[in-house]
């Protein structure tokens, strides 16, 4: 369950019943070290020409399809479609040089 308050607060709750211990690590580490590990992806998409674009269209892309799978609040749906159109937009129209510098 999954939750975006108005506020910006919200939780989300899960639950393994009979997991091992590497599933419970794997959710664990969707905090701080999930952060870092997309930053290392978007810094990746930096090196080549095409890249940014590229990563930007597929980071807008990432965020509606997490909005089909697992997002079921209403202000959730609404500002994470958005932000995912706009990231998509850009990724289209801006040059690959302002596009390498949204990355940074």
């Amino acid at each position: 369950d999954l939750v975006v308050n108005k506020n910006g607060s919200g939780y989300c709750s899960y639950s393994i019943s009979g997991g091992k211990d590497w599933q419970f690590a794997f959710v664990a580490s969707a905090g701080y070290t999930g952060a870092a590990f997309w930053g290392c992806i978007l810094l990746l998409f930096r090196r080549t020409t095409l890249g940014p674009t590229i990563g930007t269209i597929g980071a807008g892309a990432a965020m509606i399809l997490s909005v089909i799978l697992y997002i079921r609040d209403e202000f959730g749906v609404i500002v994470l479609v958005s932000e995912g159109l706009v990231l998509m937009l850009c990724g289209w129209c801006l040059p690959a040089m302002l596009l390498d510098w949204l990355c940074s």
